[in-house]
């Protein structure tokens, strides 16, 4: 192997449409491994990683950290928080994610989520299970996104993606994002400080990444600013909001319903106090799942990138890239 090697980790079913498109490319070497082993094995002497998020782990991270000659790696996912956990970037290693290419899944999960909320969907679950007919009680949670004000909390790929589906429903949508800037919103989409845009939330999607800077940004304080009335759909990282200040609003009548797809831990416990509260949707973390376009958006993300890469114009992600 040499410096030009792309390492490719992945054992999805990705896999072999991705090194299949890589090997169109490029003639850079291109060294597929099933498991972290092999992983560990080639990464010394390689280029490029191409990694799924979930298997960057502390020896993964030790061995990146170690490999001289790695100069980009490209996670085949959206999230790339394990990096803030392990470590193991060095500053002149750019990152990149997949996060446009799973964008319109998540975003479909998390308005199937929203939907099933201002629905009663659950409450229609528990009469049914019990063979009740409770219309008057399921009349009285029913509420719609139809002019509903929708806050996003971030604007990658997967909050533009839930912007475009919650319009569609006729919602006012609200972007909060650290920099915002008009000629990046769409029309009828408007920017707002955090703590402005949670106060008149009716619906608040969770979608940004986990960083420093991000972690737990939605604290006990900022939970309370949301209406009684108020949902939360959570499809980016559990530590970006504090959870049970989410849950205890919602047992105390401070939150209409909450809709989790990531958890602290996962799987998530039996044990958990979460599978009892009511009004809580829980999800196994499948959002960016189902749909049979992912991967060869994940493809040509990666082919799109290596030329970027090779022409030396690649653009790391925010807060992890100094080239």
């Amino acid at each position: 192997m040499s410096a030009s090697t792309i390492v490719v980790y992945s054992s999805t079913r990705s896999s072999d449409a991705l090194i299949t498109a890589l090997r169109a490319a490029t003639s850079r070497e291109i060294v597929s491994c099933q498991d972290a082993s092999a992983c560990l094995r080639a990464l010394p002497d390689a280029g490029v990683l191409f990694i799924n998020g979930a298997a960057y782990d502390v020896a993964i991270a030790r061995a990146v950290s170690a490999a001289a000659s790695l100069r980009w790696i490209q996670f085949l996912s959206s999230g790339t928080d394990r990096l803030l956990r392990y470590g193991g970037a060095r500053p002149d290693v750019t990152v990149t994610n997949a996060a446009e290419a799973i964008g319109p899944a998540v975003a479909e999960h998390a308005m199937a989520l929203a939907l099933g909320l201002v629905r009663a969907l659950p409450a229609l679950e528990a009469a049914k299970r019990a063979r009740l007919w409770q219309r008057d009680a399921v009349t009285a949670r029913l509420s719609s996104l139809d002019g509903a004000s929708v806050t996003v909390l971030g604007y990658g790929a997967i909050g533009r993606a839930i912007v475009e589906r919650a319009r569609a429903f006729g919602a006012q949508c609200t972007v909060v994002r650290r920099t915002p800037s008009a000629a990046q919103a769409s029309p009828g989409v408007r920017f707002e400080e955090l703590d402005d845009a949670l106060a008149h939330a009716d619906m608040l999607f969770v979608a940004l990444p986990l960083t420093a800077q991000t972690k737990g940004l939605l604290d006990r304080r900022r939970i309370r600013l949301l209406p009684a009335s108020g949902y939360v759909v959570n499809v980016a990282r559990s530590a970006v909001l504090d959870t049970v200040a989410v849950v205890d609003a919602l047992r105390e009548g401070r939150l209409a319903g909450v809709a989790f797809d990531v958890f602290d831990e996962e799987p998530l416990p039996g044990s958990s106090p979460l599978w009892q509260v009511e009004n809580l949707v829980i999800s196994p973390h499948v959002a960016g799942l189902g749909s049979r376009r992912t991967v060869q958006r994940i493809a040509d993300i990666c082919v799109r990138n290596l030329r970027a890469f090779e022409a030396g114009t690649l653009t790391g992600l925010e807060g992890h890239s100094h080239r």
